[in-house]
């Protein structure tokens, strides 16, 4: 097994992987990496991921243009349609970072699944979350922050 320790990676922040360990996930993800799982060559995804970190951040915009604001801090995202058009992108990698950095009253999720990180992860960010069955077979996930 390679083990690699965060600081020797110097100002590496992002690392691309066909699969990680859910504990070494958080791991890398507690330090500050932003993770991509994919599969497949990896140069074909490089462009995306290179836009999606560093050109949208150096320009000065959000990285968050995937969301539609419906109403004032009502949020809408449809990550079945975003997953399945780009297999490098992840729920946790597009979710995070936007419930993370934005303040909202409601963000609704369309996806053919409820992610498995929401139970613990959502809690633990201070949002609950519900879950609507469309007649389609998708699902909304509608996240709120936690008022209790």
């Amino acid at each position: 097994m390679l083990l690699i320790y965060p600081k020797k990676l110097a100002d590496c922040r992002v690392l691309v992987l066909k699969s990680i360990p859910g504990v070494l996930q958080a791991f890398f993800e507690g330090c500050g990496f932003k993770l991509w799982k994919m599969t497949g060559a990896p140069d074909t995804h490089f462009d995306f991921i290179e836009d999606y970190h560093f050109k949208k951040e150096a320009s000065g915009k959000e990285c968050y243009e995937l969301f539609t604001e419906e109403k004032k801090g009502i949020f809408t995202v449809d990550m079945n349609k975003l997953l399945t058009n780009n297999k490098a992108l992840t729920s946790r990698s597009l979710l995070i970072p936007f419930i993370k950095n934005n303040q909202f009253l409601k963000l609704s999720v369309v996806c053919n699944h409820i992610p498995k990180w929401f139970t613990k992860e959502l809690p633990a960010l201070g949002f609950d979350w519900t879950e609507e069955k469309l007649s389609s077979g998708l699902i909304i996930a509608s996240i709120e922050p936690d008022d209790t």
